[in-house]
């Protein structure tokens, strides 16, 4: 609903981070909460947004419910190709998709989730056929929501210096500066972005950051983001350690769940992303998945009993998820993983 409220008004030159406005749209479509739903996402985001709003409410409800669900589908059945899963059992990240909570409640609220998942997909299939500039250009699904892969987005920045890949550079910046100057042109609005969505998103309470605010004081913000402090923390020690044997299909699943448990504003369908590295889980302990069924599904219980507590603890209970890949790949140490080889061939 924020995001066809927005692009509305996107669309129609008015501000699409109008508190007022925003609410107008969203009540008059049958929202029937006190405070409206604000889209606190970035101008560079108001093109997609507007494409929702081409059409009445309902229409571009259903419509993206089909999209997203065959985007999952589809970027599951995707990455177990590319982390090298056997294709007569490709039923597994089918039955991912089908089992996997945060999904399915991506998909019912209507979030933008599935589409960032697939740029995540087409940015490493491109990384891996080493296709630079399309990588970078397609970066800009990164940018949806920006915060929760922002340890991604500086793994990649600093790859691309070590390995002198500035094509992606040079494609990242020019989508990003196209899609913001496009929006700004379309509509001078764009830019209230900078100081209309800062009192909503101080207000909201999720996440590990959500969480410690509403245990030691709703009004230390900085709170917020110091789960944030602590994934920056671990990614100094993580970039050197593994840098110069850097490999995206090895040090992906790791890098990317960091950066979901620590962001400063994390939902629990926004876990949705969480899916490449359970993939990779699922390829590596292809043959001991029965043994970690359990955990599986207990992980998945654990969260939905915190839903009946509070939003932040919901979503801060998907910590789990990262000592879920520590357990799985626990035997795997030494064994079934490769050493990646110090290579710019390796690290491409």
């Amino acid at each position: 609903m924020p995001y066809w409220a927005a692009g509305r008004l996107f669309l129609s030159g008015a501000n699409p981070y109008s508190y007022n406005a925003i609410f107008a749209l969203e009540r008059a479509v049958g929202w029937p909460y006190s405070l409206p739903l604000m889209m606190l996402c970035p101008p560079w985001e108001l093109p997609v947004a507007a494409i929702y709003a081409l059409v009445p409410y309902r229409d571009a409800r259903l419509g993206w419910l089909i999209i997203s669900v065959l985007l999952d589908c589809l970027s599951c059945i995707a990455l177990w190709n590319y982390f090298g899963g056997k294709r007569k059992r490709t039923w597994i990240p089918v039955a991912i998709f089908a089992t996997f909570l945060p999904m399915a409640t991506a998909e019912y609220v209507g979030q933008i989730t599935p589409l960032v998942l697939a740029f995540i997909v087409v940015v490493l299939f491109f990384l891996r056929r080493k296709w630079y500039f399309a990588a970078g250009t397609m970066l800009i699904g990164f940018g949806l929501k920006p915060h929760l892969l922002y340890l991604v987005s500086l793994a990649v920045f600093l790859w691309a210096i070590q390995y002198r890949k500035w094509a992606i550079l040079a494609g990242a910046t020019i989508s990003y500066i196209a899609a913001t100057v496009g929006a700004f042109l379309y509509n001078r609005h764009a830019f209230d972005y900078l100081h209309n969505t800062w009192g909503p998103a101080v207000q909201t309470l999720n996440g590990p950051g959500g969480l410690l605010r509403s245990i030691f004081g709703v009004q230390h913000v900085w709170l917020q983001f110091l789960p944030s402090v602590i994934g920056i923390l671990w990614f100094v020690m993580y970039w050197p350690k593994n840098r110069n044997q850097w490999d995206w299909k090895t040090h992906f699943p790791l890098l990317l769940l960091v950066s979901l448990c620590s962001a400063p504003y994390v939902w629990y369908h926004d876990f949705l992303l969480a899916v490449p590295a359970l993939i990779y889980i699922a390829v590596e302990c292809d043959r001991r998945l029965p043994l970690l069924l359990p955990a599986w599904l207990l992980i998945q219980c654990a969260i939905l009993l915190s839903t009946s507590m509070s939003p932040a603890l919901e979503a801060t209970a998907g910590v789990l998820w990262i000592g879920f890949y520590f357990y799985a790949l626990s035997s795997h140490a030494g064994k079934d993983l490769p050493a990646p080889v110090a290579t710019a061939s390796t690290a491409a």
